[in-house]
């Protein structure tokens, strides 16, 4: 550095600036990208919020009923449109509380700050004529805010048996 005149001069003054402004901008550009990577939010987006369904008893005769148990994980703790989608045959039916799910998707909303949620629903089977016992399959798939999670399908299996 020198002075002149009560002045301060860097050498090479056009250059010291730019490199300074290249460094300033990666320094923005790593503290964005450590804030996304490292933010509050699950890593894997298919864990913001899990589903797990067990359903008792699962053998029924006609006329009767099963319940099925949901409980919902909200891993980020934060407020989701949830829905779920059972597939199954036309012979199965489902309740909450004493309303039909004709279409066979039941949605409800997690609030923000509520860990877990659970909720049940009814189940019932009917035979077909002359059949004395069937087994359904029910393929549960979960929506998240109107997206697909790709957790597994479950599985569950209900016997209707004859009265």
């Amino acid at each position: 550095m020198r002075i002149l005149q009560g002045r301060t001069y860097l050498k090479g003054n056009k250059s010291g600036i730019a490199l300074i402004f290249i460094l300033v901008l990666m320094a923005v550009a790593t503290a964005v990208f450590l804030l996304i990577i490292f933010s509050d939010q699950p890593t894997n987006p298919d864990s913001i919020v899990t589903v797990t369904a067990s359903l008792k008893p699962s053998t029924v005769k006609e006329q009767e009923s099963a319940t099925l148990k949901l409980k919902f994980e909200n891993n980020d703790l934060d407020h989701h449109q949830i829905s779920c989608v059972f597939e199954t045959s036309f012979r199965v039916s489902f309740y909450a509380g004493n309303q039909l799910i004709s279409d066979k998707t039941y949605s409800l909303t997690i609030d923000a700050g509520d860990p877990a949620e659970e909720r049940e629903l009814t189940v019932k089977g009917y035979l077909e004529e002359g059949v004395s016992t069937a087994d359904y399959i029910i393929n549960l798939s979960l929506y998240v805010d109107g997206n697909s999670v790709s957790q597994e399908s479950q599985k569950i299996t209900l016997t209707v048996i004859k009265s």
